[in-house]
């Protein structure tokens, strides 16, 4: 039976589809949960016997949410993300931000610099192209370039303290929403939970099954015609990264909304990718790292630093590219 289908206009490059099974065992009850956060959908589908059970646990995870946001937001000023970007320092930070600048740190790493969250500086010229349609000249790029880099951007980073480069800004959005999800998926695993869900506008971890099957079915598209059905197992993640719904019109030509950190430009293709791996913040940088890289052999070295992890990248024409073990159940060509 067909849960649904999301789609994020402005927010989310991809359409998802959740696939549920008959309930056969009826002491599985199936409970869903949607809630309005970061901007778009925050869902959590949880099988369990008693609806007391659920209640509260759930609504201790959307508090979560809500004090993780407080952190990561690039849109309130409040948050701390917001603070660091503007005073360039940060005494005794949330240790949540520590975590998720850290694993950023890794994920530049791990990506040879094609997942960076010191590129917003970039973001903000292209984005000021796009209100003037002017295109941005090479010089100005290349002046703002010279302080894009994890190495170049984040001067510290412990417990104690925080710090970037006074002409830095940082941007968590290509990682945050998979580190939240993660967060969320703990704070269930460790109360008992043994099948659930969570999803974040697109991006997926599940932990268990629906009643009588192995795995979750999840369907991925580029668009709102379902593409490809994928196997989820218990603890595995889903992501998917492009351009379909998010893009900048600057003097006739559409440009992603995604900045290549090397070349200092938005992606100008229409492929997507989807990464599945064993946590969401994995799947989430990754999607966004692959959805960069052309080059095939650039890509298989990037996914291989990061253990169980499964890509394709395609279009509405077909697959252009994708690892062995990429776990189709089957697929529907619309």
């Amino acid at each position: 039976m067909l849960l649904g289908v999301l789609k994020y206009i402005g927010l989310i490059q991809f359409a998802v589809m959740i696939f549920s099974f008959p309930n056969v065992n009826e002491e599985a009850k199936r409970f869903e949960f949607n809630k309005v956060k970061m901007g778009g959908d925050f869902r959590i589908i949880v099988y369990e016997k008693e609806e007391e059970k659920v209640l509260a646990p759930i609504e201790k995870a959307y508090q979560l949410v809500d004090s993780l946001v407080e952190i990561f937001s690039s849109y309130s000023n409040d948050s701390y993300l917001s603070k660091l970007n503007t005073y360039k320092t940060l005494t005794a930070p949330p240790a949540d931000l520590v975590k998720l600048m850290a694993r950023s740190q890794e994920a530049f790493e791990n990506s040879n610099g094609y997942f960076d969250i010191s590129i917003q500086p970039v973001i903000d010229i292209w984005n000021q192209a796009a209100k003037t349609s002017r295109l941005p000249t090479k010089r100005k790029l290349k002046r703002i370039g010279t302080s894009i880099g994890f190495s170049n951007a984040v001067l510290r980073l412990d417990s104690l303290s925080l710090e970037i480069s006074k002409s830095s800004k940082v941007n968590l959005g290509g990682i945050a929403k998979g580190y939240i999800i993660d967060k969320v998926y703990q704070h269930l695993y460790n109360l008992g939970f043994n099948n659930f869900l969570i999803e974040a506008a697109g991006d997926i971890r599940v932990f268990g099954a629906p009643p009588e099957k192995p795995y979750w079915e999840i369907s991925v598209s580029s668009d709102d015609n379902s593409k490809f059905n994928v196997k989820l197992l218990s603890g595995q993640a889903i992501a998917t990264s492009g351009s379909t719904y998010r893009f900048r019109c600057i003097e006739g030509r559409k440009y992603s909304h995604i900045v290549n950190p090397k070349t200092l430009t938005p992606v100008t293709h229409n492929n997507t990718s989807t990464v599945i791996a064993n946590d969401a913040t994995t799947a989430d940088y990754l999607a966004s790292a692959l959805n960069i890289v052309r080059d095939s052999k650039t890509i298989n070295t990037i996914i291989k630093k990061e253990e169980n992890s499964e890509f394709i990248i395609f279009s509405n024409n077909g697959i252009i590219l994708k690892s062995k073990l990429f776990p189709f159940i089957e697929q529907s060509l619309n």
